[in-house]
């Protein structure tokens, strides 16, 4: 286990190995990080097999249009920071992102925000602070814990708090078209967004308060997309009548289809409210005191799964092409989108529905609700966050993971192994068995052993032709114009696409301990062996341990 931060253990290694090496020039290597986009864009590829948990079978992908493929996965819900759990989704659904840039000129990848939700509104009560203070903290983090991991940023990443007028318009379309009723109740909210009781309340018809005709635009994520009615709306004089809306299940024959389920039971998973026609239909729109907007029935804000809806039809239209998520949001959530979907226009959402299985804890559901959690801030505090990416990759995304130190472990070794080989190559063009196995259903499990395999190989190779294993890799970081050098390429493009890189400042120290080494064998050779005993014990104090080999001299870092 790692007691030091990362990076300041990383610091003092190399401030240590600095001064061994303080008459010696350091070399500033740039790393490619991104592998190159095949020069044959339109080579025959191999076909990408999806596992859709529609028909519950691994199918072709074939996309609505070549020209752009449209993705859109359910994001996080930004009342507390990620924990490792959720990072699997972000991880597996970024390496999809990268193979389909990878096969097709333009993807248009959706990653929404919920910045609006009941946990939302605890959570800010609990710490005494504004909702959205809290959320833009949350999203701040959740964004350095995904470029640590190197997840790409989506094409869009649109806050729920942008939508509410076009959310507002979705549910008038699904109480049009007879999937959706306004409640009997007679709730009333004064002024200040209490119950009234007195039963006065007005007649009134209101504009959305919410406008914010930039919703589809690049830039909604931009934090000045936090609501600013509330203000609005608690300066109210007068007494609003405010309502539920609710998704009449029973009006979608295929509710059940989607999901599995033979049947429901009576409230199972979905709040009781007398005020609903079955305890099975859903929220579409609530009252609220404490966060609302006016809306034509009262304030209130919206139910989660009309928020998803909203804003993947906003931005992709339906239907689209993927829709990503956890296994756990298959029901209710996936459910009622698509149900919502029919409910506005009679057509499918999506053609393909991809889902991740869980990382558990001592084989149990990793869950915040549970309070079995992991922040993934403080696991990349501690870990190499490209260990942590790779061994959330080691299982295939629709098997469970149980997390543990010794999957860690198995991990950092594999990472120190590739590292070795790969630290400095630009990467080229990826194989084309690499690219068959990740474009079978996302195998990065065999994708993985792939790597190891080839490395393990080239290896081997080297060794049985007595070529210079450090001249070639030095070589390759010049040019690709020898066989060694080409083979690595291709395989450091291969790791690119799964989004694995290796860093600069991890390439500056293997420079330094390279270059110890060969000092070390030169001491040897001209037997000054204690000055060679001194830069063994050196590199032991700093964490790297040497081995003489028929091979030649094998480090690795402690």
């Amino acid at each position: 286990m790692i007691t030091e931060s990362r990076t300041i253990q990383k610091n003092k290694l190399s401030n240590n190995l600095g001064d061994i090496l303080k008459n010696l020039n350091e070399k500033n290597i740039h790393i490619e990080q991104n592998a190159k986009k095949s020069t044959a864009r339109n080579e025959k590829k191999p076909e990408i097999k999806l596992f859709n948990t529609a028909s519950k079978s691994k199918e072709i992908f074939n996309p609505i249009s070549k020209k752009n493929v449209k993705i859109y996965a359910c994001g996080p819900t930004v009342y507390r920071s990620p924990h490792v759990g959720n990072a699997r989704s972000f991880v597996v659904f970024d390496c999809l992102f990268r193979l389909m840039k990878f096969y097709y000129p333009k993807v248009s990848y959706v990653r929404n925000v919920t910045d609006i939700d009941d946990k939302i509104i605890i959570e800010a009560k609990k710490l005494n602070i504004e909702f959205k203070d809290l959320t833009k903290n949350v999203f701040k983090n959740f964004k350095k814990d995904c470029a640590d991991l190197n997840v790409l940023d989506p094409t869009h990443e649109p806050f729920a708090t942008n939508f509410i007028d076009k959310i507002i318009e979705d549910i008038e379309i699904l109480i049009k078209n007879g999937f959706a009723y306004v409640s009997d109740d007679n709730l009333e909210l004064n002024s200040n967004g209490s119950e009234n009781t007195q039963g006065n309340s007005l007649e009134y018809k209101t504009e959305h308060s919410s406008k914010n005709k930039n919703e589809n635009k690049d830039e909604s994520n931009d934090q000045n997309a936090f609501i600013k009615s509330q203000d609005l709306c608690k300066s109210s004089s007068i007494d609003l009548k405010s309502q539920h809306v609710f998704f009449e299940i029973s009006k979608y024959e295929e509710y059940l289809k989607f999901s599995g389920k033979s049947d429901l039971l009576s409230g199972a998973r979905i709040e009781k409210n007398d005020l609903k026609k079955s305890d099975q239909d859903f929220v579409l729109w609530k009252p609220s005191e404490d966060v609302y907007w006016e809306s034509p029935w009262g304030r209130g804000r919206p139910g989660w799964h009309i928020e998803c809806t909203t804003m993947s039809k906003s931005i992709l239209g339906f239907p689209f092409d993927i829709h990503c998520g956890g296994q756990d949001l298959i029901f209710p959530h996936h459910t009622n989108e698509i149900a919502q979907t029919w409910g506005m226009c009679q057509k499918k959402c999506a053609n393909y529905w991809i889902h991740n299985n869980f990382v558990n804890m001592n084989n149990e559901k990793m869950s915040k609700s549970i309070g079995n959690t992991l922040l993934l801030k403080d696991v990349l505090e501690n870990h190499n966050p490209m260990v942590v990416r790779l061994f959330l990759l080691m299982a295939h995304y629709r098997h469970p993971m149980n997390w543990t130190e010794s999957g860690l472990d198995e991990a950092s070794n594999i990472y120190k192994k590739w590292s070795k080989k790969l630290i400095g190559i630009q990467p080229g063009n990826p194989t084309e068995e690499f690219i068959e196995i990740i474009s079978d259903d996302l195998n990065t499990t065999t994708a993985i052993k792939k790597i190891s395999k080839d490395l393990k190989s080239l290896q081997n190779e080297i060794n049985k032709s007595g070529l210079n294993d450090q001249k070639e890799i030095d070589s390759a970081r010049r040019t690709e114009s020898n066989y060694v050098s080409e083979k690595l390429c291709r395989i450091a493009a291969n790791c690119s696409l799964i989004g694995i890189i290796f860093e600069a400042n991890d390439q500056i120290l293997t420079e330094e301990i390279e270059i110890l080494i060969e000092k070390r064998k030169m001491f040897k050779k001209e037997k000054m062996y204690a000055k060679a005993d001194e830069i063994r014990d050196k590199l032991k104090e700093n964490g790297i341990s040497i081995k003489d080999t028929k091979n030649g001299t094998e480090w690795e870092k402690d």
